[in-house]
């Protein structure tokens, strides 16, 4: 097993389309500082860099209600959420 780092520049290019004070940390920034606090740390290096993909209608229905699937789709978020369902194994 290894630690994987899944990381893209697309990710940056998000913002929330609602105004809902409970989700005021989904912030590219968020992304961007933890990122660059990984590369600074030297932990980056230590990571296994996995490449970025799309998630599919199957990923998404992993992590969320079908709701999802057919409501909102842009390519951000399969970015997202394929993050979350990747298991990595050397």
């Amino acid at each position: 097993m290894g630690t994987a780092l899944i990381y893209d520049e697309e990710m940056t290019k998000f913002k929330l389309l609602w105004d809902d004070p409970a989700c005021k940390v989904e912030v590219p920034e968020r992304l961007t500082v933890s990122y660059e606090a990984l590369i600074k740390n030297g932990l980056a290096d230590r990571c296994v860099s996995v490449p970025v993909r799309e998630a599919t209608d199957a990923d998404i229905l992993l992590v969320h209600r079908s709701v999802l699937t057919s409501s909102v789709s842009p390519r951000l978020v399969r970015l997202f959420v394929f993050c979350l369902c990747l298991r990595h194994q050397k």
